[in-house]
C-alpha cells in the first residue's frame, strides 16, 4: 500500500474512531457519572459525600448542548466533503487520456521524458512554460500532448483580474489537464485540483476547502470546547477520589485523557485556522507566505495603441496556439505579443474573432504581499459570513465560494488597486449600472448571494 492509499484508508476509518470515542465518554457521563446508579446521585455508603442532583442535571445539560453543537457542525462537514469538495472539474482531455488503452499510455508517458518538441504560443518572444505555478504538489512543465488547445480561458479572461504565471496564462494542471481557478492547488491524495484547498485532513475525513473552511472551525471550535469542559469536570471527580484514598476507575482516567489530547490539539487547530481566516489565506498558501510572489492579469480598458514604451507586459485574449499547419488546423480568435525592450511587452495584432479581444497587463505583487487580504473583518466575514447567527451555526456556506463575480474569482483587497495606479491602469466605468457593479456595497451583497450552496464540482 502506497503513502497515498494509506491516507485515503485512515481518511476512511478515523471519522468512525472519532464517533466512537465520543460515544464511550458519553457512556461515561451519563451512566457513570449523572446517572441513576452513579457518582453524583448515589455515591458509595462510606463516602461522606451527599447527593448532588443539582450538579448532574447541570452537567448533563451543558454537555448535551456542546455535544449536539459539535456533533451538528461534524455531521455537516462530513456531508460537504462527501457531496460538495470543491473539485475543480476535469477537462474533456483528462477522460479522453483515461480511455487510451495502457501501452499508449506508457509510449505517451516515455516520449514525453525525452522532452518533445512544446506547443508553443503566440505571446513574448521567449516560450512560455505552462507549469504547475507556486502553491502546486504535482510536476510537469510541459504543456501536454494534446491535439487542441485546452477549452476553458474564457472562464478567466472574461473577468477583470485573474491569477496568471509570468507569461500572462493562467496556471496549468498537468495531472488534471486543466486550467486552475485562482487560488486552486492540486492534491496528490484525492488527484484532483480544489478550489481555495486548506489541507487533506483525515479527521475529517478528506479535504478541507473553501466549500466547508467554515464548517471545520466551527466544528474544532466547540469541539476544543466540549474536551475543556469534559476535561474539568472529570478531573474534579478524579481529584475528589483520590483525596477519598478511593479506588480510581480506569474509565474516568480515560476519559480525562481523552479530553486533554483531544483539547490541546483542538485548541491549536482553532487558533491556527482562525488566523488563517483573518488573514484571507490558506494553509497551502501560508507555506510560502513570506517569499511568494503573485502574478495577477488585470484588465486594460483602454489599451495604449500609440507605439510608447510600457512599465509592464501584456498580453491579449482569445489565444490560439502556434503549431506547424499539418499539425493543427488554424484556429480562431489570434492574439500576438511583442518584446518592445527586455522588460516590456505590447500587443501588436490580433486576428479576427467572435469575441471581442481583452488585454490585460501582467503585473507582479511585491513578495509577501496577498492580493486578497480585506481587512480582518472583512476576511472573517468572506468565510464566516455577514450575520452573527452564520458564525455560529453551520447552516449556509462561505459567501467566498460565490465566484460569478466579473472582478475576479476573489474580492480583492487594496493592493490591486495600488498595482493598479502604479502601473498607470484605470478602471472605466461608462455608466452608473457599472458604478453600483463595482461599489462596495454591491461586492458584499453579490458575496452575501453566495451564501447560497454551490454547485457541485
Amino acid at each position: 500500500m502506497n503513502q497515498k492509499a494509506f491516507n485515503l484508508f485512515i481518511a476512511r476509518i478515523v471519522p468512525v474512531i472519532l464517533i466512537g470515542l465520543v460515544g464511550y465518554v458519553t457512556w461515561i457521563v451519563v451512566v457513570q457519572i449523572c446517572g441513576r446508579v452513579s457518582y453524583l446521585l448515589h455515591p458509595l455508603s462510606t463516602a461522606p459525600r451527599a447527593r448532588r442532583s443539582g450538579a448532574a442535571i447541570a452537567i448533563l445539560i451543558i454537555y448535551f448542548i456542546l455535544l449536539a453543537l459539535m456533533a451538528v457542525c461534524y455531521l455537516r462537514l462530513l456531508q460537504t466533503v462527501v457531496t460538495n469538495p470543491g473539485y475543480v472539474p476535469r477537462s474533456t482531455h483528462w477522460y479522453q487520456q483515461q480511455k487510451q488503452p495502457k501501452q499508449t499510455k506508457v509510449s505517451s508517458s516515455n516520449s514525453s521524458q525525452e522532452k518533445p518538441k512544446r506547443k508553443t504560443w503566440h505571446s513574448h518572444s521567449r516560450q512560455p512554460e505552462f507549469s504547475e505555478g507556486e502553491g502546486s504538489s504535482t510536476g510537469g512543465s510541459f504543456y501536454p500532448n494534446i491535439t487542441a488547445p485546452a477549452s476553458g480561458l474564457e472562464n478567466f479572461y472574461t473577468k477583470d483580474v485573474f491569477v496568471c504565471q509570468n507569461d500572462g496564462r493562467p496556471i496549468w494542471c498537468s495531472t488534471c489537464l486543466n486550467w486552475k481557478p485562482d487560488r486552486a492547488h492540486h492534491c496528490r491524495e484525492v488527484e484532483r485540483c480544489v478550489r481555495k484547498m486548506d489541507h487533506f485532513c483525515p479527521w475529517v475525513g478528506g479535504i478541507v476547502s473553501e466549500t466547508n473552511f467554515k464548517f471545520f472551525l466551527q466544528f474544532v471550535t466547540y469541539g476544543t470546547l466540549y474536551c475543556i469542559f469534559v476535561g474539568v469536570f472529570m478531573a474534579i471527580f478524579v481529584a475528589e477520589k483520590r483525596r477519598a484514598h478511593e479506588e480510581l476507575n480506569i474509565h474516568w482516567i480515560l476519559a480525562l485523557a481523552f479530553a486533554i489530547l483531544f483539547g490541546l490539539f483542538g485548541a491549536g487547530m482553532t487558533g491556527g485556522t482562525l488566523q488563517l481566516i483573518l488573514m484571507n489565506s490558506t494553509t497551502v498558501e501560508n507555506l510560502s507566505r513570506k517569499t511568494r510572489v503573485t502574478y495577477l492579469a488585470v484588465h486594460i480598458p483602454r489599451p495604449d495603441t500609440s507605439g510608447a514604451l510600457l512599465s509592464y507586459r501584456t498580453i491579449t485574449y482569445p489565444l490560439r496556439p502556434h503549431v506547424p499547419a499539418n499539425e493543427l488546423p488554424a484556429q480562431p480568435a489570434v492574439s500576438e505579443t511583442s518584446q518592445t525592450n527586455t522588460n516590456v511587452t505590447t500587443s501588436t495584432s490580433t486576428s479576427p474573432s467572435t469575441t471581442p479581444p481583452r488585454t490585460f497587463a501582467i503585473l507582479a505583487t511585491a513578495p509577501g504581499i496577498n492580493p486578497w487580504n480585506l481587512g480582518f473583518l472583512t476576511n472573517f466575514q468572506e468565510v464566516m459570513g455577514y450575520h452573527p447567527w452564520d458564525w455560529f451555526l453551520p447552516l449556509k456556506y462561505s459567501p467566498c465560494c460565490n465566484h460569478s463575480s466579473g472582478e475576479s474569482d476573489f474580492p480583492l483587497g487594496p493592493v490591486v488597486d495600488r498595482l493598479r495606479k502604479e502601473a498607470g491602469i484605470s478602471v472605466m466605468i461608462d455608466t452608473q449600472a457599472d458604478a453600483s457593479e463595482h461599489s462596495p456595497s454591491r461586492r458584499r451583497k453579490r458575496r452575501r448571494r453566495g451564501d447560497e450552496e454551490p454547485s457541485v464540482g
